[in-house]
C-alpha cells in the first residue's frame, strides 16, 4: 500500500481519477477496459459485503439469545448503512470510521484478553492447547487444511487482493495530501494487532466447547458467557463496527463506479452531477439487498467468503503492475488476465 498505493495516488490527483475504471481506461487507452474492471470489481465486492452483513447478524442474534433473529439483524445493518451513506456519502464513511476504528481496536483487545484471563491467562491458554490439542498450535492444523502453500498463497491473496478492493481504490485516490496517506499506512498495521483479541477468544473456545457448530459465532457466544454484560455489548459492538466499517465503503464504492462508469460512460453521457447521484442511490439499495438476500441463504464460512473476494480482485494486480512498471503491458493482455 505504501509503494504501489501511493502511486495510484499521485497519478490519481495528477489525472483528477475517482474510479479504478478511470486509471484502467486512460493508460491503456481502452474503453471496454473500464466496462471489465466495473464488472469484476462489482461480481466481487457481492460476497465481501455477504461477509459483514452475515458477521453483524450473527453477533446480533448471539447477543440477544435469538430475541432478534439472524434475518432481522441483517436487515438492520443494512438499513443503517443505506441510511447514511445515503445522506453523507463518502464523508459520512470516513468520519463514522473514525469511531469504528477507535472502538474496534480497544473492543476487540480488551474482550479477547478479558476471556483468556477466565482461562488462566494468555500462557495458561497455550499450555493447555499444547496438552489437549497440539495440532492447533503447528502447521498444517487438525484437518491438514492450512498447508505451508495454502498459508503463504492465503497470505498473498489477502494481503494483495485486499490492496485491490473497490473501496480501497476510492480511499487512494481520495486522501487530501501524502503526508495523511503516510499516517493511515501506519494506523493500519496499528490495528490489525487488535485481532490478537479475536485469535484468543477462539482457542479459549476450544477449550470450553470443543465440538462448536458455529464457529463464526464462537467470539460472540463467549463474550456473552465469560464476560460482564457491559463489556460484552462494547465489544460486540465494536465487532459490528468493524463489519460496518467495511460494508459502509462497499456499497458506496459500487455505487460510485456503476453511476459513473456504466451510466455516465455508456448510457447518459450528459447526466447532470444530481441525476448520477441519483443513480447511485437506487444502485446502493439494490446491491445491498442483493447481497442481503445471498446471505440470507449462504452456508459458506466467513473465511471462505472474504477469500473468494479477494482471490477477484487480485486479478486486478497484474494490469496495475503493468501500469506502475511494465510499459509492454497491453489492454488485450489485461482484459484476458
Amino acid at each position: 500500500y505504501y509503494i504501489m498505493g501511493r502511486k495510484v495516488w499521485h497519478l490519481g490527483k495528477h489525472f483528477h481519477y475517482i474510479t479504478p475504471g478511470d486509471i484502467f481506461a486512460d493508460y491503456y487507452e481502452c474503453r471496454t477496459m473500464r466496462l471489465v474492471m466495473t464488472i469484476v470489481l462489482t461480481i466481487f465486492t457481492v460476497p465481501y459485503l455477504q461477509t459483514q452483513l452475515m458477521g453483524a447478524g450473527y453477533i446480533i442474534e448471539t447477543m440477544t439469545n435469538g430475541l432478534i433473529p439472524f434475518w432481522l439483524s441483517g436487515l438492520l445493518f443494512y438499513g443503517v448503512i443505506i441510511v447514511y451513506v445515503w445522506v453523507g456519502g463518502i464523508r459520512a464513511v470516513a468520519l463514522t470510521d473514525i469511531f469504528y476504528g477507535i472502538l474496534i481496536f480497544g473492543g476487540l483487545i480488551l474482550g479477547g484478553f478479558w476471556i483468556a484471563s477466565h482461562f488462566g491467562g494468555v500462557a495458561n491458554v497455550t499450555a493447555t492447547l499444547a496438552q489437549t490439542n497440539p495440532e492447533l498450535l503447528t502447521v498444517p492444523g487438525p484437518n491438514g487444511y492450512f498447508s505451508y502453500s495454502k498459508t503463504s498463497s492465503m497470505l498473498f491473496v489477502m494481503a494483495f487482493g485486499g490492496l485491490l478492493t473497490l473501496p480501497m481504490w476510492l480511499r487512494m485516490y481520495s486522501v487530501k495530501s501524502e503526508s495523511t496517506f503516510r499516517y493511515s499506512i501506519s494506523f493500519m498495521g496499528i490495528i490489525a494487532l487488535g485481532y490478537l483479541g479475536t485469535m484468543l477468544a477462539a482457542l479459549c473456545g476450544v477449550i470450553d466447547q470443543p465440538n462448536f457448530a458455529e464457529p463464526d459465532n464462537i467470539f460472540p457466544y463467549m463474550l456473552t458467557h465469560y464476560t460482564p454484560i457491559l463489556v460484552a455489548s462494547l465489544v460486540l459492538a465494536a465487532a459490528a463496527a468493524a463489519a460496518m466499517s467495511t460494508a459502509n465503503s462497499q456499497v458506496h464504492a459500487i455505487s460510485t463506479i456503476v453511476s459513473l462508469d456504466i451510466y455516465k460512460e455508456y448510457i447518459k453521457k450528459d447526466a447532470t452531477q444530481q441525476r448520477i447521484i441519483n443513480v447511485g442511490r437506487i444502485v446502493l439499495i439494490l446491491f445491498s439487498g442483493f447481497a442481503y438476500i445471498l446471505a440470507l441463504n449462504s452456508a459458506n464460512l466467513l473465511l471462505n467468503l472474504g477469500l473468494l473476494a479477494m482471490g477477484g480482485t487480485l486479478q486486478l494486480l497484474p494490469g496495475l503492475l503493468g501500469i506502475l512498471y511494465w510499459r509492454r503491458a497491453t489492454a488485450k493482455g489485461v482484459i484476458a488476465g
